[in-house]
């Protein structure tokens, strides 16, 4: 008999040990699973967040200007001064003619904290054929950064005595892009180099 109790005593005691040592697995399980999320969800924040905070923060640091130059060939028609002179002179019209153009494009962007946006550009034509051509536009919007991508959206475009023929023709050329989203990239040439590339205009490149 005291045998038989000794045995259950053991048996039970065995079965408690068992039973303490599950217990506490499972805790351990339990308190450590939504640690080892809670890691994944941060690594994942640090692995992705930060770069477009960097970007952000270089994007609104600075203002981004960029020249370019272009050649262009057109054929504009003169103007009606010069059709009525030469229809009083010789009694007919003057043809349109080829002109080449030097076309100049100075431009200037500042991306401002609350996710607007302000653009001034410039564009000077000269041609030895004609009298240069000067006309500014500037250009406010919204934009927002996804990686290195920056979208800009207009929503105010404004000119100075916009000639309708000249924009045409620049349109033609890809040289202007007027309320129309753009998308710029920026690129990294080192830690202390960036620029902002304008995928619509590829030549163009903003320092």
């Amino acid at each position: 008999m005291t045998k038989h109790t000794y045995q259950y005593y053991t048996a039970s005691k065995h079965a408690s040990v068992n039973t303490t040592k599950t217990t506490i697995k499972d805790q351990i399980v339990s308190a450590i699973k939504p640690l080892a999320i809670s890691s994944m969800v941060i690594g994942a924040c640090y692995a992705f967040f930060p770069q477009e905070l960097i970007n952000r923060q270089i994007l609104t640091s600075k203002t981004w200007q960029a020249t370019t130059y272009n050649r262009i060939e057109t054929v504009m028609a003169p103007n009606k001064v010069n059709q009525e002179q030469a229809r009083k002179e010789a009694n007919k019209p003057v043809l349109a003619s080829s002109i080449i153009y030097d076309v100049y494009k100075s431009s200037q962007m500042v991306f401002l904290p609350n996710n607007q946006y302000q653009k001034v550009t410039l564009i000077t034509m000269t041609s030895k054929k004609a009298k240069s051509i000067y006309f500014r536009y500037s250009e406010t919007g919204n934009w927002q950064i996804s990686g290195n991508y920056i979208e800009a959206k207009p929503t105010n475009v404004g000119d100075d005595s916009f000639d309708s023929e000249v924009i045409d023709i620049l349109q033609q050329h890809d040289l202007i892009a007027l309320n129309t989203k753009q998308t710029y990239r920026l690129n990294y040439k080192s830690i202390d180099s960036v620029s902002l590339n304008d995928l619509a205009f590829k030549k163009t490149e903003y320092l």
